[in-house]
């Protein structure tokens, strides 16, 4: 499942610039424009393999069963396989599909996060799992269940439901990007679905710390906008040339942009690098760093840095 990153932007190599100087060569990671389309394969997969096992039919002449993509025998008769040909390509088939697909949406058996079909990882390590999920207007996710404490930080306007595990759908809750919602685990798992009842694509970065320290760090970068027990949550909201505070991450940390900007950051010996960010770009770092961020463009801009503990 995991996929390698796409640079967002062409950054120029700063030569000599301190290690502790946050992405002075590496870009953000990429969010696909077009990866609310990555789905449809697997679940159209899986609706003919249900037709073909709810409505069986006689594959004479085919000597076994066929997979998709290879083409039949030529029959001998007009008549011959007139079921196999009909279920594959009349229009009736591709009616029954979106049906399954519901079914497959609205099945009681959750799988884990992982294996959810919409959720796509886009950075897993010893440290941290990050999924992206767009959930497009109308659609449920499938029940999926969550192991770890979780970070999901909201990059679009829409209106969503939740609905834990055998309990009733809630109210809808609109969200807007750079929402911050922080799930404590209260027992082993969480298991729920979520409903887009809004018209446009749910989008949300899901960020999960895979362990929950004993001792958690007490070393804070700034004021805290959300927290978990294995995690805490900063938000930067950035004025045309406004500056955050000089702060310090003692702890691996996801920097993720918010919206589009032109993004400044420099470290206490004024050291600077700048960066073209869109929103939805991150970058997962693993060092010791103190700098600043600053908006070097012309709109506002937002940015949030989740850091374990």
């Amino acid at each position: 499942m995991c996929e390698p990153f796409q640079q967002a932007t062409s950054w120029p190599r700063l030569p000599q610039l301190p290690t502790r100087l946050l992405l002075a060569e590496e870009a953000f990671g990429k969010i696909y424009s077009l990866r609310q389309f990555r789905h449809l394969a697997t679940q159209v997969l899986h609706g003919f393999e249900q037709l073909l096992l709810t409505f069986p039919v006689p594959r004479r002449g085919f000597g076994g069963p066929q997979a998709l993509g290879e083409l039949p025998a030529a029959p001998s008769s007009p008549n011959r396989d007139r079921g196999v040909y009909a279920m594959k390509f009349t229009p009736v088939t591709f009616l029954l599909i979106p049906a399954m697909l519901v079914a497959q949406q609205t099945s009681n058996n959750p799988v884990p996060v992982e294996e959810e079909p919409l959720h796509k990882i886009v950075l897993k390590n010893e440290a941290v799992i990050i999924m992206h999920l767009i959930l497009p207007p109308g659609e449920r996710t499938l029940f999926h269940t969550h192991t770890h404490d979780r970070i999901a930080v909201s990059l679009s306007n829409t209106s969503v439901t939740n609905q834990q595990m055998n309990e009733a759908e809630s109210a809808p809750a609109p969200t807007k990007p750079g929402d911050i919602s922080a799930l404590t685990l209260a027992d082993a798992s969480y298991t729920h679905r979520v409903h887009n009842v809004g018209k446009v694509p749910f989008d949300v970065l899901d960020i999960e710390p895979t362990v929950r320290p004993v001792t958690p760090s007490a070393d804070v970068a700034g004021p805290v906008a959300a927290e978990t027990p294995s995690a805490r949550v900063y938000s930067w909201f950035l004025a045309p040339g406004a500056t955050s505070p000089m702060h310090t991450h003692t702890r691996p940390y996801i920097i993720l942009s918010i919206t589009a900007m032109n993004l400044k950051m420099a470290s206490p010996d004024v050291q600077s690098a700048g960066h073209e960010v869109v929103a939805g770009d991150f970058k997962f770092i693993d060092a010791k760093t103190t700098h600043n961020l600053s908006n070097a463009g012309t709109t506002p801009g937002q940015i949030i840095e989740v850091e374990l503990k």
